[in-house]
């Protein structure tokens, strides 16, 4: 487009800006900084689960700060579609990925994968649900409805919907540098 951004409508501004994979993914990167700033803000686990005040504490800023991870991953995503192809904004309206659920991480993937092989692994997948209920749950108490709870996981076995474990950040990290790669 050869025009100048402040000769666009505002529509076309708000297409122009949502079909852009550039935004989407320094989008992205700015829940992930956000994400590591919470993240230190708390510190580690706490070593005594006895001391209730900072169990408390932590959970909730683990909660946001997995929430912050969640999105940027849906940003990923997003401007994984875009790049084969897929659009965001029409007619200055945002339009969902067809066939997904907001905020449902595997339901993104699943529908982008029919474009390119992502290469996702099963543990990458889980992890995908997982981030997906923490968009929830990081934010609210409880979805809009039941049925806007993320789908099942990605495989049949169960997830630790709530636990966090030093490897899910060595997955996150590979899952991260796979998803850049593809962009």
């Amino acid at each position: 487009m050869d025009e100048h951004i402040s000769d666009l409508t505002p529509q076309e501004f708000f297409d122009t800006s949502g079909n852009n994979l550039d935004l989407w993914y320094w989008k992205s990167l700015a829940l992930l900084s956000s994400a590591e700033a919470v993240e230190n803000s708390c510190g580690q686990i706490p070593s005594n689960p006895k001391d209730e005040e900072e169990v408390v504490e932590w959970m909730e800023v683990h909660g946001v700060s997995r929430m912050l991870r969640g999105m940027a991953l849906e940003c990923l995503l997003k401007a994984l579609w875009l790049k084969h192809g897929g659009r965001l904004s029409d007619k200055g309206e945002y339009r969902s990925i067809p066939g997904t659920k907001d905020h449902d991480l595997c339901s993104l993937e699943n529908k982008i994968a029919e474009k390119v092989d992502t290469g996702l692994n099963t543990e990458e997948k889980r992890l995908l649900a997982r981030l997906s209920f923490f968009i929830v749950a990081g934010r609210y108490p409880i979805p809009k409805s039941i049925s806007a709870y993320p789908s099942s996981p990605c495989s049949d076995e169960a997830i630790r919907w709530c636990r966090w474990i030093p490897e899910d950040d060595r997955t996150l990290n590979e899952l991260i540098k796979k998803l850049n790669n593809l962009i």
